[in-house]
Order: structure tokens, then C-alpha cells, then sequence
């Protein structure tokens, strides 16, 4: 295993694991949305308007969510980059190699 394949699998994994964690942070994030949501909405079922604190919250909520879903989108991009970039490094060198 060359250092470039060494280098590309340490990026990658710990790519992985940054998505992995925006998943995550993600998926508590639409729960969170989801049961700010619910309360509005039963406060409005017992003839009561939602609080304004409670409706900052959901808003904060919903852009917290947009903002993770647009880093997610980022790093899943940059994952193909980063293959993309490293495969065309390995070719290289075996280019290099055979011409020695």
C-alpha cells in the first residue's frame, strides 16, 4: 500500500465520519423540529396561539436543519472530490514508476 492510498483511506474515513455525524446531528434535529412542531400544534388545537418563544424556536429549528442539510450535501461533494483527487495521484505515480 503506497502513502498516497495510505493518505486517501485516512481522508476518506475521516470524511465518513464527519458525515456520519451530520446525519446524526441531522436526524436530532428534525426530532427536535418535529416535537416543537407538535407542541405549536396543540397549543393551536386548545383555541391558543402558539408562543412567539415558541415559534423562534421553530424557526431556529428549521434553519439549523437547512444549514446541516446544505454541510451534508458539501462534505458528501467533497467525498468524490477527494476519490477523484487521489485516484488521479495514484495513476500518476504509476505512470511515473513505469517510466523508471
Amino acid at each position: 500500500m503506497t502513502e498516497i492510498t495510505q493518505r486517501k483511506e485516512r481522508k476518506l474515513a475521516l470524511l465518513g465520519w464527519d458525515i456520519q455525524n451530520l446525519q446524526n446531528n441531522l436526524n436530532t434535529l428534525v426530532v427536535r423540529e418535529e416535537t416543537l412542531l407538535s407542541e405549536a400544534a396543540s397549543s393551536e388545537m386548545a383555541g391558543k396561539a402558539a408562543a412567539s418563544g415558541l415559534v423562534q424556536q421553530i424557526d431556529r429549528a428549521q434553519l439549523d436543519r437547512a444549514e446541516m442539510q446544505k454541510m451534508l450535501v458539501d462534505r458528501q461533494h467533497d467525498l468524490g472530490v477527494i476519490e477523484a483527487l487521489y485516484r488521479s495521484y495514484e495513476v500518476r505515480l504509476s505512470q511515473l514508476l513505469a517510466d523508471q
